[in-house]
């Protein structure tokens, strides 16, 4: 008879944070590594997930049980490969694991009393949020009383029919659409740019320089092709005039954050589906959602990117509606968000089907040297 699955042995460690900082860790690093969330109960204190298919794993089903033990938090995680396949990796899951976790609560304040913590709810406040069972999708968070979110404006660019460079097929489609989604659902101001010039694009961006102040936020969207220069290291957007031979029309990505950190919007997210759109990016941190996290975040300047790829060609076609796969997940997030989605949560909606149906992994960061201090971009659904 064939074995059911080959299990590694669970692995322990203990931790001085509280039990709910525990839990919520645990749950973003099942997002962070990829993991396909299957069940996510806080008052069990049970995770489980499995890993993608691919040549480390063989969709390995991974349990994480969080305990208050001994007057500290312990962690326990079990691996289990598949019938009779296993060659080690199931450890190597395990140590993957531990290694995400750790790195997002070294910047949680331990706890006064770990062990008797019985979480912020329980204790009359609020607690962090944390995806409900049998879902894979970071919650949205309801809207707090007496928190100014400011006006929300957007530059939407989508360039199909390229002059001197080969023509893309939706990236002015899904521009129209995320333009739609934003007025319609968050309450955004939007100018829409199809087929721009340089010029065109510069000169917008000084006229938010011009207008926007601290109490606005800006969604800067770019569709179109992308490049990347291995030798100066820098990449580019190509607006419709820009040519292969010359560099002219070229708007790198230094120009980009030079514009951005004129801007004096507050919080400030370029979501960019094009080539080589991962230049922009560098690590970000992961927040864990404690109370008074919204308030935390709606008052920090905020420089973000939200990748379609990293420093690889992406996906012009083969989403839903005849948008770009990262367009449709990006479209599809947007309109299932019912309260406060902060940028973070929208990257780990979109990820997953981009990864699944493309070759592209999508990167969310903040912005280098755009003046980014620890805030986030926040989407406030219309009731």
């Amino acid at each position: 008879m064939a074995s059911s699955g080959l299990k590694q042995a669970p692995a322990s460690r203990k931790y001085a944070q509280s039990y709910q900082s525990v839990f919520d860790s645990a749950v973003q690093t099942v997002h962070l590594l990829g993991w396909n969330l299957a069940q996510s109960s806080a008052s069990q204190g049970l995770i489980t997930a499995s890993t993608p298919l691919n040549l480390l794993t063989f969709g390995d089903q991974v349990k994480v049980l969080v305990q208050r033990r001994h007057g500290r938090v312990q962690v326990d995680v079990t691996s289990t490969s598949p019938q009779l396949i296993d060659w080690g990796k199931g450890g190597q899951n395990v140590v993957q694991f531990f290694t995400i976790l750790e790195q997002q609560l070294a910047s949680v304040e331990p706890a006064a009393n770990p062990g008797s913590d019985l979480g912020a709810a329980q204790l009359g406040g609020t607690a962090p949020l944390t995806p409900p069972e049998g879902t894979a999708l970071t919650p949205s968070m309801d809207v707090p009383a007496g928190v100014d979110f400011g006006r929300y404006h957007a530059l939407i660019i989508g360039i199909n029919d390229y002059r001197s460079l080969p023509r893309l097929k939706t990236a002015v489609s899904d521009a129209r659409a995320v333009a739609q989604v934003l007025e319609q659902r968050y309450g955004f101001q939007t100018r829409t740019l199809e087929n721009a010039s340089r010029g065109e694009i510069l000169m917008a961006l000084t006229a938010y320089r011009n207008r926007l102040t601290q109490r606005d936020n800006l969604l800067i969207y770019y569709a179109g092709h992308g490049w990347l220069d291995q030798e100066g290291d820098q990449g580019y957007w190509l607006p419709v005039d820009a040519t292969e031979s010359d560099t002219v029309n070229w708007i790198s990505n230094a120009s980009l954050t030079t514009a951005l950190k004129a801007i004096k919007a507050k919080h400030a997210m370029v979501v960019a589906d094009s080539c080589f759109s991962g230049k922009l990016t560098r690590g970000l941190k992961v927040r864990i959602q404690t109370p008074g996290y919204l308030e935390r975040i709606a008052r920090k300047r905020a420089r973000v990117v939200l990748a379609s790829g990293g420093l690889e060609p992406v996906a012009d076609a083969g989403g839903k509606m005849g948008h770009s796969v990262f367009a449709s997940a990006f479209l599809e997030a947007l309109r299932d968000n019912a309260g406060v989605m902060d940028g973070m949560s929208l990257f780990s909606r979109v990820r997953r089907p981009v990864m699944v149906n493309t070759d592209q992994t999508p990167e969310y960061a903040d912005i280098r040297k755009a003046g980014h201090d620890g805030g986030d971009f926040l989407f406030v659904a219309r009731p």
